[in-house]
């Protein structure tokens, strides 16, 4: 087993227009160069299909506090829809993508998990397990949120730093013998 650990603060988020909205933050993030070879050890050579499991996502409470009411004010996100994410990630030969009934085509992404920002701040995953084959040493990891309308949320702040940790399993070849 190895575990994959990417972090939001590691990256530089700016911000960006989306299908029209306008002065939301990016809510798409690329972790770029991360070499298969390096990170899978033995597994690499040995299997050429694993498992990666999401085991954990970490948010960090960026929520306004309000010491005179005490309460706090949602910052991310415009509206609970916009704060019921999906997990969508892309960057690996995945065997099961998913079908946009939009374009009617498989994606390239996959949907890892769904989450909801300011819900829990620490939310352990157990059953969020997709499929992918080695390909290229190096890749380029891409996680994006889509909420429940299947748009880029918008928001007028940016989103809170995460962090999601990955474990990654080999599969071993089915026998072949009859």
């Amino acid at each position: 087993m190895a575990t994959l650990t990417l972090k939001t603060i590691d990256l530089e988020i700016n911000q960006t227009k989306h299908k029209g909205r306008t002065d939301q933050y990016q809510t798409s993030m690329t972790w770029n160069n991360i070499s298969l070879s390096l990170l899978l050890g033995d597994m690499y050579d040995r299997y050429e299909n694993f498992n990666l499991k999401l085991c954990h996502v970490l948010c960090d409470d960026n929520r306004l506090y309000n010491s005179e009411t005490g309460t706090y004010t949602n910052v991310s996100g415009d509206s609970n829809s916009d704060r019921i994410i999906t997990l969508n990630i892309s960057g690996l030969n995945f065997w099961n993508n998913t079908y946009d009934t939009t374009t009617q085509c498989n994606t390239n992404s996959v949907i890892i998990a769904t989450y909801e920002f300011y819900k829990e701040f620490t939310k352990e995953y157990n059953n969020s397990i997709v499929t992918f084959t080695k390909g290229n040493d190096q890749c380029n990891l891409t996680i994006e949120y889509k909420d429940v309308i299947e748009l880029t949320p918008s928001t007028l702040n940016a989103y809170p730093e995460m962090v999601f940790v990955f474990h990654i399993y080999g599969i071993p070849k089915p026998d072949q013998s009859f």
